[in-house]
């Protein structure tokens, strides 16, 4: 009896840590323990090494892509069933998604639904759509909350499928007010980082602003040294030490080369990159924008943009079809044969 009980508490480090299948030499240590920072740092490289295999990021879970971050290919708004067999069938790499709290069509149960505001009603409950993107196994996901309200019972429904989020998992919120002098209401900021911290602390924060641009009479401008000190503020505040990529809207990112790259440099966080992205076509400095890229890097920019600006910044490099890890290309014809299966 004392050696089952001993396999719940205390257990030896074999049973706590099968991943070194028996192998006492692959155990890695922390030594001096003995204040807050250096606790905090051992804690951050375990999770680090618990994210190689729960929530890889995304140069690990695509080698294909080589460490280029701008061959990654996105989806959007995939809040339907029919959009989410597109996205497989289509081969994407990173499927974006809204969250609310509404009512699936059928139910009068508030629950995390996928849709986006004002609608708060959805065929697809973010239960399916987790369980889904499962199944695929072949996809990253990025879920962007719409509400702080929303937040808490998503997070307990990925909670609930931890051990199977064996790819990307991305959290977004518009934590503060942006360019230009945006009066939107954002995400509240600490509520919002720190939930993300304590309950999901191997997942990549995407935190940005709510931005105002193509308005009457506004045409320019962008990200001033002061939303850059918000931001970096915020994170150092709830002490954020997981990936963190930085949503920023091309037109004013291509403005901002003098301000944008220090939003990098964040002391806690070894792992920081910028997500450039529009909407719609829109008129954009190509060459201001290919600037700021090559001064962050390939390895740190992601780029989720209409195909005619990507053909215009880089004509001369094909976007690729997702390998994962596992190490095979899924065709169409599969891929699209097995969503078949999924709803």
């Amino acid at each position: 009896m004392m050696n089952a009980e001993s396999s719940r508490l205390m257990p030896n480090v074999q049973e706590y840590f099968p991943v070194i299948k028996g192998d006492l030499t692959k155990v890695t240590w922390a030594h001096a323990v003995n204040n807050k920072e250096l606790f905090k740092k051992a804690l951050a490289v375990m999770m680090n090494a618990e994210s190689s295999r729960l929530m890889p990021n995304v140069q690990e879970y695509f080698p294909v892509i080589k460490g280029d971050l701008t061959k990654v290919t996105w989806a959007h708004a995939v809040n339907n069933k029919e959009l989410f067999k597109k996205a497989l069938a289509d081969k994407l790499m990173m499927l974006e998604a809204d969250v609310v709290l509404g009512n699936k069509i059928g139910s009068t149960e508030e629950i995390p639904i996928m849709a986006h505001p004002p609608s708060t009603t959805s065929e697809l409950s973010l239960e399916d759509f987790l369980s889904n993107a499962i199944t695929a196994n072949s996809c990253g996901v990025k879920l962007d909350f719409k509400s702080i309200e929303v937040l808490e019972p998503s997070l307990k429904i990925l909670q609930n499928h931890k051990e199977n989020l064996t790819f990307p998992v991305w959290l977004n919120a518009d934590i503060l007010p942006g360019p230009v002098n945006s009066t939107a209401q954002p995400v509240d900021a600490d509520k919002f980082l720190s939930i993300c911290a304590r309950d999901f602390p191997l997942a990549t924060l995407s935190p940005g602003w709510k931005v105002r641009y193509g308005a009457p009479n506004i045409s320019s401008g962008r990200y001033e040294p002061e939303h850059i000190t918000s931001m970096k503020e915020a994170l150092a505040r709830n002490n954020i030490t997981q990936p963190v990529t930085f949503p920023v809207q091309a037109i004013l990112a291509a403005q901002s080369i003098g301000t944008l790259p220090d939003l990098l440099n964040v002391s806690s966080i070894n792992d920081t990159t910028l997500t450039i992205w529009l909407s719609e076509v829109e008129a954009i400095n190509i060459s201001q924008l290919k600037k700021l890229i090559d001064i962050v890097g390939k390895n740190r920019v992601y780029l989720d943009l209409p195909e005619s600006i990507m053909d215009q910044l880089s004509s001369s490099t094909p976007r690729v079809a997702p390998t994962t890890s596992m190490g095979f290309v899924v065709g169409v014809g599969l891929v699209a044969a097995a969503a078949s299966y999924f709803f």
